[in-house]
């Protein structure tokens, strides 16, 4: 099937970065607050924790590829609590584009237009469940 094409592309692509994932994120939040410095400010805990708890939500991800329904308590809450922490809708566009540039550099000639495709649209999907659970639409 065509979703689980698109599930080796990501969890494949995760394999390359696991062995450098403090780096990954590392790299993440650095090019995520050069491009936005407000968005800076609406991390109020310790970068290295918040490199951890990235690390953990992208796993955690990954992981439940083949099965979204068990993802999508912790993503409503996630959704939820992004919403008080004050990020809007138009940061999870940042954040994706962010993302697709790091996984670029990080993965370089295994980041083929397929595997951007795979990132996009579980991207896409994740950014979904939590910006409709932070309407209350979930």
């Amino acid at each position: 099937a065509a979703s689980d094409v698109y599930k080796r592309q990501v969890q494949g692509s995760v394999k390359e970065i696991r062995e450098s994932m403090e780096e990954f994120t590392t790299d993440f939040y650095r090019e995520l607050f050069k491009v936005n410095p407000m968005v800076e400010k609406l991390f109020i805990s310790n970068i290295k924790d918040q490199v951890l708890k990235f690390a953990q939500v992208f796993e955690l991800l990954v992981g439940s590829l083949d099965n979204i329904e068990k993802l999508l308590p912790a993503l409503k809450s996630l959704g939820k609590r992004h919403t008080n922490y004050g990020v809007e809708e138009y940061h999870y566009q940042i954040v994706g584009n962010t993302l697709i540039k790091v996984l670029k550099k990080s993965l370089g000639q295994h980041f083929t237009p397929e595997v951007e495709s795979a990132w996009l649209k579980t991207y896409g999907l994740v950014t979904m469940i939590m910006v409709d659970s932070s309407k209350g639409l979930m």
